[in-house]
């Protein structure tokens, strides 16, 4: 039975709905509908069974039973438009605010271009403010225009790109004073990202929050959902990037931990935690990593550039992933005036 939300929105202008949009939860057969319908898009080559149990299995997870709707916009039986909508808590200067994440928003071809996907939004704005939401957030694939209708507004959404296949580059990882000074027997030491980690790297993520102007609040079973959507498409998809850690120290307040991903001669860089020391220790065994390995770029949002300049440029993402924030308060509101977006890569939903 799908479960009615208390909300309803009256069409936009540029809708041609004669009638009120419904916005409700999603029930099991409109989930497989819509899953068939938006395979295309986001299955990043899984088949279509593989899909459906991968998304079956997110909607499992203890995190996702808490924080996660799947949404559909209804024009009596018909589905019109559908989006997921999550539900973060954010940290900020020592309080916590209630932010809501936007995903997947999709509308089925034969309904296209009729302002569906525009009226659902509307109505999932209502939707938070009448839950008290601080803000809605989201990553935009395609032209912010369409959102900025809504009233999002576009963060900064730098990416930082070093280039290690040069010799001077080359030089500088293997003789560099900065790296001299490790000792080899202290390098930290890299594994395969696995629940086991998780607990420590909780921890560590706690510790180093508070240092950034904002940043989402992760606990053991938002950590256990992350990991397992990367283990899933890595145990399922040939040659998928897996997800792997280095850590220094895990078990101590002073340590951290870097999370990285490698495919096609790029070594992605998701987010580098911990002191300001361990994180240029553990920034300099990425570089290692990636000399060794023979790689030509690291690449990673702006948040997890290391403190050093030598070899990085930056530039705009401008095709994927932008993220774009909606305040619903003050406070919130005061977060679009940061030079640096201090949202990490692991967190893009």
């Amino acid at each position: 039975m799908t479960k009615s939300i208390a909300v309803k929105h009256n069409c936009s202008m540029n809708s041609t709905l004669t009638r009120s949009v419904e916005l409700e939860i999603a029930n099991a057969q409109d989930i497989l509908t819509i899953l068939r319908q938006n395979y295309g898009t986001w299955s990043a080559g899984l088949n279509q069974e593989q899909y459906r149990d991968f998304m079956q299995a997110q909607l499992q997870q203890p995190w996702s039973r808490s924080n996660f709707r799947y949404l559909v916009a209804r024009n009596g039986d018909a589905i019109l438009s559908s989006c997921k909508l999550y539900t973060f808590d954010f940290q900020s200067r020592g309080q916590v605010y209630k932010v809501g994440g936007i995903g997947a928003v999709f509308t089925p071809e034969n309904e296209r271009g009729k302002g569906h996907a525009i009226d659902m939004l509307e109505s999932v704005i209502d939707l938070a403010e009448d839950e008290s939401f601080d803000a809605l957030l989201l990553f935009s694939d395609i032209d912010p225009l369409f959102y900025e209708r809504l009233g999002f507004e576009l963060l900064p959404d730098n990416e930082f790109h070093i280039w290690t296949n040069t010799p001077q580059f080359e030089e500088w990882v293997r003789s560099g004073p900065e790296f001299v000074q490790d000792l080899p027997g202290r390098y930290p030491e890299l594994s395969p990202a696995t629940e086991a980690l998780a607990d420590d790297m909780v921890s560590h993520y706690r510790r180093y929050l508070p240092t950034r102007p904002y940043g989402l609040v992760r606990n053991e079973h938002y950590w256990r959902y992350k990991l397992n959507r990367s283990l899933y498409r890595c145990h399922i998809v040939p040659n998928f990037p897996a997800l792997e850690v280095l850590t220094l120290d895990l078990g101590s307040c002073r340590g951290g931990y870097a999370m990285f991903e490698e495919g096609g001669q790029i070594l992605r860089v998701l987010e580098v935690i911990g002191s300001e020391e361990t994180r240029a220790r553990l920034w300099r065994q990425l570089l290692r990593t990636a000399v060794l390995r023979g790689v030509h770029l690291v690449r990673g949002w702006e948040a997890a550039a290391p403190d050093f300049q030598r070899g990085i440029r930056y530039m705009e993402r401008s095709d994927w992933a932008r993220p774009m924030l909606l305040p619903l308060n003050e406070d919130t509101d005061a977060w679009l005036d940061l030079d640096c977006c201090p949202l990490l890569e692991l967190d893009h939903f």
